[in-house]
């Protein structure tokens, strides 16, 4: 018997699993400009609905609590493989798990398998932002890992707001 995903409400939204309202909790924590679930798509592969989109980076996110299957790959591979616009293709960042400080797999232009970090010290460059962009009082690493900690102890059933 498969396990049944829980509904979540988080700042506003309703999402669809626990482990997705997570990952929006992460987007919050970083700053970062998302929609959730913003629109669904007829693929090659069939009818699609990505988890997530960020806009400014013409990027979309699918969230699954384990590695994503071959179906779920070919989605993702014919969104990024068929949506070319007018800046370019859409690339998907594959966010496999909760959110840790690890490489997540990325699909360009179709191909899958490129490894991007989405949290590193050691990497100067990340998939939304440069970490030259944060000079306030936080580092970027600093952001990161306080973010990710967040999403992991964020508490949905006693309603707490973003502090």
């Amino acid at each position: 018997m498969a396990l049944k995903a829980i509904t979540t409400h988080y700042n506003g939204r309703k999402f669809r699993s626990r482990l997705e309202a997570r990952w929006g909790v992460f987007f919050d924590y970083m700053g970062w400009d998302y929609e959730y679930e913003q629109e669904g798509f007829v693929l090659q592969s069939g009818p699609y609905l990505p988890d997530f989109y960020f806009r400014n980076f013409n990027l979309y996110a699918e969230v699954k609590a384990a590695e994503l299957n071959a179906k779920e790959l070919l989605f993702c591979k014919d969104l990024s493989n068929d949506m070319d616009t007018e800046s370019g293709s859409i690339d998907v960042l594959i966010l496999e798990g909760a959110p840790k400080n690890k490489s997540y797999r990325t699909i360009i232009d179709g191909d899958i398998g490129t490894n991007v970090l989405l949290l590193s010290d050691q990497e100067k460059f990340f998939p939304l932002f440069s970490s030259d962009e944060f000079i306030d009082q936080w580092t970027f690493l600093d952001r990161t890992k306080y973010a990710v900690k967040m999403a992991n102890e964020y508490r949905f059933e006693h309603g707490e707001g973003l502090k």
